[in-house]
Formats: structure tokens, C-alpha cells, sequence
């Protein structure tokens, strides 16, 4: 494949300083869970002076649910968000608020494939209804990239978004979690996440173009080309095209 034609406004904001802060795991805290909204936010986003970029975790909208009104996904069942939304708060609103606030980018980031959370909250009829679409690792089931319907589910979803939302920035998550494609062909079976990434990088880059900003893209991957190459990720090739403006390294 060619390499992706980025505008001039694209490249000079890839060339400003990144020194990112990641907010993982952000609903986690019992304490966070009982806090009022506007002390739930002033708390977790107390970040570092030196940081100019946050990417915020977001953990609890996944693939097949949502914390924000979606017209592909139902709404996530948990007492938290429930909480927010009968005070009138859109939290991925209020997350880019507080950030931008603060002069700093606010990136969200999107788990590959997320383990099971709130089972008998949410069920996922999915993974009973297409198994095969699913790997299963460590009393898990993992998203498989090599199927085209998981791929095509995540570029709507992930679409709807960004277009929703203001986010500086989408960054892909690698590293939670894995395996996402058929252990032992991995390598073999690059390509399909390749097309993914480059999928994404044009849906972006057309929402961009529509809403007349920027949206950066980054990927969040193994801090070796052997531990990449093993989990099927060719970011040589990413880095070739222009599908990525930056990578993370390491877990």
C-alpha cells in the first residue's frame, strides 16, 4: 500500500512535544465510585504539570457497550455512570473539558480486546451466539482480529466517537489485552490488523477533515520488534504507510 497523505496542519501538530500521562483504569477506585461528580473529576485528573497530552482509559465503553448515548451500542449497566447521568453529565464531555481546561490534548484510548467486566450486568449474547470470533486465553475471551465483522464493529464504534466527541486523539491499545489473533499464526495473519489500523487512520482522518480539526492516532504496542512481530502487530509497515503518528512502548 501507498503511504497516507497527511495535510500540513496534520504534520505540524505531530511535531509538537508528546509527553503523555496515561489515566488507566479510571473507575477502579471504591473511593472515586462514592465521590461527587465534580470531586470524582478534580480527582482523577490531577495530573503533572509536564504533561501535555492525557490519555484517558476508556475501560467501561468498550465494544459492546457504552457510558455515552450511542446509536450502535446499549447503554452500560453500573451504578457510577448511572450516577452521572441522572446529575446530567456526559463523562466523556466532562473528561475533555477538565483536560482542555488544564491546556492540555485529551486522547482516548481503546482496548484491543477487553476482558469480561460486569458479566451479570451486561452479558454478551456475542460470544455465545459467534464463539469462533473469539480466542480464548486465560478465563477469557479475546476479540479476533482476524475476523471482519469484530474489525468492522470497531471501526463504527470507534467512528461514532470520535465524530461524538472532541478528542484530540484515538490511541489503540495492544498491550490489553492479547492474544487478538489465532495463537501460532499471528504473523501470518498481520495484514488483518494492519487493515484495521489502516481503515481507521482514513475514517479519522476523513471525520477530521469534515469537522475541521486534527485527530492524531497512536498505538500502544510491545517495546520490541520480536515481542510486535509475536502478537501479529507489523508496525514497520504502519510506520511505512503513515498510520500512526507516534508509538507507545511496553506494558
Amino acid at each position: 500500500m501507498g503511504k497516507i497523505v497527511l495535510s500540513q496542519a496534520h504534520l505540524k501538530k505531530r511535531g509538537q512535544r508528546k509527553h503523555f500521562v496515561l489515566r488507566d483504569d479510571i473507575f477502579c477506585t471504591i473511593l472515586q465510585h462514592k465521590l461527587s461528580v465534580k470531586d470524582y473529576f478534580d480527582f482523577s485528573f490531577s495530573i503533572p504539570d509536564e504533561a501535555d497530552k492525557v490519555i484517558i482509559d476508556g475501560m467501561y465503553s468498550g465494544d459492546w457497550y457504552s457510558v455515552y448515548e450511542s446509536e450502535i451500542l446499549p447503554l452500560r449497566k453500573n451504578a457510577m455512570f448511572e450516577r452521572f447521568r441522572n446529575a446530567g453529565v456526559d463523562v466523556f464531555a466532562e473528561w475533555i473539558k477538565h483536560i482542555h481546561e488544564r491546556g492540555k490534548e485529551c486522547w482516548l484510548t481503546h482496548r484491543i480486546s477487553e476482558v469480561d467486566v460486569e458479566k451479570d450486568l451486561n452479558p454478551l449474547p456475542i460470544k455465545e451466539e459467534h464463539p469462533e470470533w473469539f480466542i480464548p486465553a486465560f478465563g477469557y475471551t479475546m476479540n479476533n482480529m482476524s475476523v471482519p465483522e469484530i474489525r468492522q464493529h470497531k471501526l463504527k464504534v470507534l467512528a461514532e466517537v470520535m465524530r461524538k466527541y472532541d478528542f484530540d486523539g484515538l490511541d489503540i491499545d495492544f498491550e490489553r489485552h492479547t492474544p487478538i489473533l489465532p495463537v501460532g499464526k499471528q504473523w501470518e495473519l498481520r495484514e488483518c490488523v494492519t487493515e484495521f489500523m489502516r481503515e481507521l487512520r482514513i475514517e479519522l482522518l476523513k471525520i477530521g477533515k469534515e469537522q475541521g480539526r486534527v485527530i492524531m492516532m497512536s498505538a500502544r504496542v510491545p517495546d520490541c520488534l520480536d515481542g510486535c512481530h509475536q502478537d501479529g502487530l507489523d508496525i514497520e509497515e504502519w510506520i511505512r504507510e503513515d498510520l500512526v503518528d507516534c508509538l507507545s512502548l511496553g506494558s
